[in-house]
């Protein structure tokens, strides 16, 4: 479990491609998280996983 600037560093290595905390943040509602107090915590392996389900769907939707 890490936390949001640390998600970014480990699923986007590249600092160029890296998105904002601030979109972590306006996206954090659909992405899978735990929250403990006010802390938000998240499992990288679980995030790959569900943008990498998103972005299928959207590239299955363009080829229809």
């Amino acid at each position: 479990m890490v936390d949001g600037p640390r998600l970014l560093e480990n699923i986007f290595p590249n600092p160029v491609c890296r998105p904002s905390l601030r979109w972590l943040r306006a996206n954090q509602h659909s992405l899978p998280h735990v929250r403990i107090g006010r802390l938000i915590w998240f499992n990288p392996q679980q995030i790959k996983a569900h943008l990498d389900a998103r972005a299928m769907c959207k590239v299955k939707g363009q080829l229809t």
